[in-house]
C-alpha cells in the first residue's frame, strides 16, 4: 500500500495533477476495464510513458479510457494497449472523439452482420 501511495504521488508530480484526483480517475480505469487494485501500479507506469511519449494529458486520457472501455475492449484491448492507441491518436493530431465514433459505429455493423 505504501508503494502504491508513493507511486500516486510521484504520477501526481510528473504530471501536474491533484493525488485525489489521480486516484480517483485511475480507479476508474481500473473498474472500465476489469482490472485489479494490485494492477494500478503497472496502469500509472503505463499512462505516465504513454504521457511522456505523445503528450496525451492524463485527463484526457484516462477520460478518454473510462468513456470507450466497451469498445476498446471489444477490440481486444487490454488497458496499455488502449493508452498507448490514444496516446497514439492524439500524436497524430486526430481527433479521439471522432475516431472513437467510427469504430464504435464499425463496431456496431459488424455485430449487425454477424461479424467480431
Amino acid at each position: 500500500m505504501e508503494d502504491l501511495s508513493e507511486k500516486f504521488v510521484k504520477f501526481s508530480q510528473l504530471n501536474d495533477t491533484d493525488v485525489s484526483s489521480s486516484i480517483d480517475s485511475t480507479q476508474k480505469v481500473l473498474e472500465a476495464f476489469n482490472l485489479k487494485a494490485e494492477d494500478a501500479g503497472a496502469l500509472l507506469d503505463t499512462m505516465n510513458k504513454v504521457g511522456q511519449d505523445t503528450g496525451i494529458s492524463m485527463d484526457t486520457l484516462t477520460s478518454a479510457m473510462v468513456s470507450n472501455a466497451a469498445s476498446l475492449k471489444e477490440l481486444g484491448m487490454s488497458a496499455a494497449d488502449a493508452a498507448a492507441f490514444l496516446g497514439q491518436c492524439e500524436t497524430s493530431g486526430v481527433d479521439t472523439s471522432a475516431v472513437m465514433a467510427g469504430l464504435k459505429k464499425a463496431l456496431v455493423n459488424a455485430s449487425k452482420e454477424g461479424k467480431r
